[in-house]
């Protein structure tokens, strides 16, 4: 009864959301995200699927409860900001020199960071030693790893979208080759495959074409390298036929129903280790002393520190305010609407997959700092609209 209500419950937000054309606003990826996180691992597991299964019963009831009420607070908001009245306006950038000189100079400094680490990085110590090392994250072995891939995460994407317009064919392709090229060298999956659903919703939009079929095989062929698979028979199809879309559409949930299943083994987060609560929950969700990382929705984090109430309460008023945003930029004419998008849509995306903590914080900040420096070193003309 509890999952065909979650059921119901997400039914209407699709409704909504097509309905509204949600579609074509950053808010989508929350949207999708709740629903990543909070109905397909519900899904999954309701079917009887049985990876991740080290919890009981009890906690994966609570988790569906409280998957329930996720998602009828975020409909209730939903509906609530949908029928607010905001005023538009007009804003326009034009790109000056310094601005040029600004996105060049840290692209620069990206490319020849990673130029020098490469060897050390995933992907650099596959191509020449065959050996897929862990991520710089995780082992240390590479110095300012967070402060550059924070950057690059924030910075050259923002570059590609400011100039999206003014770009050749052959330059959208090397923009893109260079972007992805990093990212897989620093060992992310994720966040490439997040790249290309905002290619797909915000340049593409939402059409299913060549390209998006392109960047889908793409996606498969990153995963498989980043697991060291190299050869192609029967258990390596197999296993990519089911290993990506359980880790895209369950294991982020999964991460929360394990928050909730240390909670009710008697968990305190004052006695977490020095990596901090999503270690500990890598440790609950796999077992053994191998060191790895387990991220969730930035509740999660909140219902082991405080109470389930306490994240709910959160829950509303970041929504609310991503809600908002989304829908002020989305009436906002720009022509630099990528630009804008993309700085977002990141920000929502460290929102669902990893929450609040230190390291996003500083990611936070810098792309505040980058968006102000944008908008400071560009030629502002920013007016109120008639609408009437």
């Amino acid at each position: 009864m509890s999952f065909l209500l979650l059921s119901l419950l997400t039914l209407l937000l699709g409704i909504l959301v097509i309905a509204t054309k949600e579609m074509g606003r950053p808010s989508i990826l929350y949207a999708l995200g709740i629903v990543f996180i909070f109905y397909t691992p519900n899904l999954y597991f309701f079917l009887g699927g049985e990876a991740y299964g080290n919890y009981t019963e009890k906690s994966l009831n609570e988790y569906m409860a409280y998957s329930i009420k996720v998602f009828a607070i975020y409909l209730f908001c939903y509906i609530f900001v949908h029928i607010l009245k905001l005023k538009q306006y007009s804003l326009r950038l034009k790109p000056s020199i310094s601005i040029k000189v600004y996105f060049i100079f840290v692209a620069s400094l990206i490319l020849l960071y990673f130029m020098v680490n490469f060897t050390k990085m995933p992907l650099g110590s596959f191509l020449l030693t065959g050996e897929l090392v862990e991520r710089p994250d995780l082992t240390g072995a590479v110095p300012f790893f967070f402060l550059m891939n924070s950057v690059t995460l924030v910075v050259l994407p923002s570059f590609y979208m400011f100039y999206f317009h003014s770009l050749s064919k052959a330059q959208h392709v090397i923009s893109n080759v260079v972007i992805t090229v990093i990212l897989i060298a620093a060992g992310h999956k994720g966040i490439i495959v997040f790249y290309f659903i905002f290619i797909w919703l915000f340049v593409l939009n939402g059409r299913i074409n060549i390209k998006v079929l392109g960047m889908f095989c793409f996606s498969l062929v990153i995963y498989s390298v980043s697991k060291g698979i190299v050869e192609i028979n029967a258990e390596t199809i197999e296993y990519l036929t089911s290993s990506p879309f359980r880790r895209f559409f369950v294991t982020q949930g999964s991460c929360f129903l394990h928050r909730i299943d240390m909670i009710n083994e008697g968990y305190n987060y004052l006695y977490a280790s020095s990596r901090g609560i999503k270690f500990d929950v890598f440790s609950h969700m796999y077992g053994g002393d191998i060191v790895g990382s387990c991220p969730t929705f930035f509740t999660g984090d909140l219902y082991i520190k405080y109470s389930s109430g306490v994240s709910l309460l959160f829950f509303s008023i970041i929504s609310v305010m991503i809600l908002l945003v989304s829908k002020v930029t989305y009436r906002l004419q720009t022509n630099r609407r990528l630009f804008l998008y993309w700085n977002i849509y990141f920000c929502i995306y460290l929102i669902i997959m990893s929450g609040f903590g230190f390291s996003n914080s500083m990611r936070f900040i810098l792309i505040a700092v980058n968006l102000f420096v944008v908008y400071f070193l560009c030629r502002l003309s920013f007016r109120g609209v008639n609408n009437g």
